[in-house]
């Protein structure tokens, strides 16, 4: 890992820069940061000031703390942050081992005359290192999320993205599933987010800076799993660092700080820290797993895409949707009662984690991946002819009361194939 300390050139006290940089330059916010309001991803509207979304309701990660500086400098290219997400089995008592993140919060400021930006979330990241990687433990929880026509008007804005009704996905905790569980709270238990912004005009523009003081503000304030805030400026990130990585073959490509900062107190910063203005939302309470269903088989490192359920009740016409899957050309989901693991099966690469019995296979409502993304509706689906019947071999129909065990197969190119994680439901 290189680490090389990036050019401090500060801007003028009254104004943002016009001129693009030609370095990373950390820039003073001489301006309070306004609400941008809800961007809605599936909907593709903005909200404006003052706006609410369905968020959370709990935040799981917070990098709010203010340090008065925004980073300039890198447009277009990717910059990747790190944090960490709590496991039941981590020392701060994480509620869950996976989230359903429903939302995000980010905040730049702008001089441009508009500014789009786009974001991706990594499950395993080893901070400071490239997320373009063959196969492996870099598996993204997400696809790109596009977040277009942010405001700008030569000041700082705050943004919340709604991910609510069906851009949902799942993080898993701990850095999984390329280290699944607590390794002590180093790098392996990390993930990741990148992001990126395009301007028309080229126009100064860049993300806020995060604050870090762990003396007045413990990592994981202001999260469903750690204490109160105590400073009301804003959060400081568990598992944060003081640097972020460009992509091997970009400009800046390497790991980057700014000289480092020393702390000021209440989370502030009397110099320019290296990581961003960044917050993730779900529900700690209702989350995954459920009282009604959980997930697993997600350790291989082949594994690709997660599975979610919108509902345990039949009553609900529940939808099996798989997310996060890559490089696929068309799946479909899988039913069994046994839970035995065959790796690499032939003609596939990771677990198929549903031997041991007789395995169904919802054939008749195949579909292509699109973004990423694939989904079943277990009732009116075409295999069971709309009746919520079970694929052969199985035979009967699903019922309250029984348990069954789902997957998805996917064809990742014309010769091989990848399986989702497994999700176990007991119906109501």
């Amino acid at each position: 890992m290189r680490c090389i300390p990036a050019l401090l050139l500060l801007a003028s006290a009254t104004a943002l820069a016009q001129d693009r940089p030609t370095t990373l330059d950390p820039q003073p916010v001489v301006a309070p940061t306004r609400d941008a309001g809800v961007y809605h991803v599936v909907s593709g509207t903005w909200s404006r000031v003052g706006a609410t979304a369905s968020l959370g309701p709990d935040v799981i990660y917070s990098a709010t703390a203010p340090s008065g500086y925004f980073g300039i400098g890198w447009e277009g290219q990717i910059g990747t942050d790190e944090g960490q997400l709590p496991s039941t089995s981590h020392p701060l008592g994480g509620p869950q081992d996976g989230y359903v993140i429903d939302g995000f919060e980010f905040g730049y400021c702008s001089q441009a005359d508009w500014v789009d930006w786009r974001f991706q979330l990594h499950d395993s990241y080893q901070p400071c290192d490239s997320v373009i990687q063959p196969e492996g433990c870099r598996a993204s929880a997400s696809d790109w999320i596009l977040v277009p026509g942010a405001p700008t008007a030569g000041a700082c804005w705050i943004v919340a993205v709604d991910l609510s009704g069906g851009a949902e996905f799942v993080m898993e905790a701990d850095g999984g599933p390329c280290a699944p569980g607590y390794d002590g709270g180093g790098n392996q238990d990390s993930f990741g987010w990148s992001a990126v912004w395009t301007t028309g005009d080229q126009g100064t523009t860049g993300p806020l800076l995060s604050g870090y003081d762990p003396a007045w503000s413990s990592p994981g304030e202001g999260t469903c799993y750690g204490p109160a805030r105590s400073c009301p400026q804003g959060a400081t990130a568990l598992g944060a660092q003081d640097f972020f990585h460009f992509e091997d073959g970009q400009a800046y490509g390497g790991c980057h700080f700014f000289g480092g900062y020393s702390a000021g107190g209440c989370g502030w910063s009397k110099g320019p820290p290296a990581q961003f203005h960044f917050q993730l939302f779900t529900d700690c309470a209702n989350g995954t797993p459920g009282s009604c269903y959980g997930t697993a088989c997600h350790d291989h490192s082949f594994q690709r895409g997660y599975l979610l359920l919108s509902s345990c009740s039949l009553d609900d016409d529940p939808v099996l949707a798989a997310a996060g899957m890559h490089g696929s050309v068309f799946a479909y989901a899988l039913v069994g009662a046994g839970t035995g693991v065959v790796t690499n099966p032939p003609g596939g690469f990771g677990d198929l984690c549903l031997t041991g019995a007789p395995i169904g296979r919802y054939t008749a409502d195949v579909a292509p991946v699109v973004e990423g993304a694939y989904s079943l509706d277990l009732i009116h689906g075409a295999t069971g002819g709309g009746t919520g019947a079970l694929p052969p071999p199985l035979g009967g129909w699903l019922e309250a009361g029984a348990t069954w065990n789902f997957q998805v197969w996917q064809r990742t190119t014309t010769a091989t194939s990848r399986f989702t994680s497994s999700l176990s439901v007991t119906f109501e």
